[in-house]
């Protein structure tokens, strides 16, 4: 068994709002509660999930919450068991503690993410229900407080007592999205992230947390409680590039970010007769756009759509070809085929034509 007491550095990637080619500026009428990011072209090279070689030292501004667990080595058949107790400003009520599951891309992963209740007092006792054999992360989340995490990997044969986890200063923000004509949009999706490159207190690196994924709906805004200082946020919604944006909360109560028309692609995969290849592996990534690369199978007709894309140069994988460049424009669709045989098509290009509208019903007969 093993003791740990930490007090964890936090590193930041080399990728700040600025090196982000993302301009901040603040609201006209209301300097000093709202800020405003602008989604423009990227100028910062992303190196791909979990990548930590531009990591720089990130000084804190004020001391790391203090943390306590003893790891238990618990080789067997028998569940992990992780107890302990939470330290948060306010009543216990609604507070839970979650044993996330860190596999594959794990927020991804419908039950990765295992959350029961605190007691009263604060203590809880999770026996490890999903994923035995992975290894886990710690989350407490609450009403009243952002998620945050313990700074510690377990790997699959431990588990934890007497873990003292402490809530971080949290403040309440409201999120907003709009295109350049500054009209809020609905239906906008927000998924917090580490601000950069996370270690336990022996230097070795963390998975990235997401810290919730968080929807408007129907309404123009979300009120949301993030930590204080800097969290990364990205943006997505129907028709817009995906936005990826550092931003410091310490500076504004509210953060608005004005989204891109995005790029889309049709990628068709077919044999050498012609015929569909379904269920084909295809992936894409914008060196330049964090958080961009995705896998996908395609559908029965042979057919991929990528769509929320970051304008720019795309590097375009598919089973069985070479990876080869595919350019994206803006609130256009690129189209492009790969046959086997054969080099893929010489993409073609088409404006993106808006979806019909919703027909009225018809009026109730008399």
């Amino acid at each position: 068994m093993k003791t740990c007491v930490l007090s964890v550095a936090l590193l930041s990637l080399a990728l700040s709002a600025a090196s982000l080619s993302h301009a901040a500026d603040p609201a006209p009428n209301d300097k000093k509660s709202t800020i405003i990011y602008r989604a423009a072209k990227p100028g910062q090279v992303w190196e791909g999930w979990n990548d930590d070689s531009h990591a720089i030292t990130h000084p804190e501004k004020t001391p790391a919450a203090f943390e306590q667990f003893e790891v238990v080595d618990q080789v067997g058949a028998a569940p992990r068991t992780f107890s302990g107790k939470v330290v948060v400003d306010g009543p216990m009520t609604g507070v839970e503690v979650g044993l996330v599951s860190l596999v594959n891309i794990h927020w991804n992963v419908p039950d990765a993410y295992q959350w029961e209740p605190v007691a009263a007092d604060g203590f809880f006792n999770l026996t490890d229900k999903n994923h035995l054999d992975a290894s886990k992360a710690l989350a407490l989340r609450g009403p009243n407080t952002a998620w945050c995490f313990l700074h510690y990997n377990f790997s699959p044969q431990q588990g934890a007592k007497d873990i003292v986890l402490t809530a971080v200063p949290s403040k309440k923000v409201r999120l907003t999205a709009s295109a350049a004509d500054m009209v809020d949009l609905d239906k906008v999706a927000f998924e917090p992230f580490d601000a950069g490159n996370v270690t336990d207190a022996e230097g070795r690196g963390l998975y990235l947390q997401q810290y919730g994924y968080l929807k408007t709906g129907d309404q123009k805004y979300l009120d949301v409680m993030l930590p204080v200082g800097e969290i990364a946020i990205y943006v997505h919604r129907g028709g817009f590039a995906d936005y990826y944006q550092i931003v410091d909360t310490t500076k504004a109560n509210h953060i608005h970010f004005v989204l891109r028309k995005a790029g889309r692609m049709k990628i068709t995969v077919l044999d050498a007769d012609g015929k569909p290849k379904p269920n084909w592996a295809v992936n894409w990534n914008n060196p330049e756009a964090y958080l961009s690369f995705w896998e996908v199978k395609t559908n029965a007709a042979g057919v991929t759509t990528p769509d929320h894309l970051v304008p720019g140069t795309f590097d375009v994988t598919v089973s069985g070809f070479e990876k080869n460049k595919v350019e994206v424009k803006e609130d256009m669709v690129t189209e492009i085929t790969y046959q086997d045989g054969k080099p893929p098509t010489e993409p073609v290009f088409s404006k993106v034509l808006p979806k019909p509208p919703t027909p009225a019903p018809a009026p109730a007969a008399k």
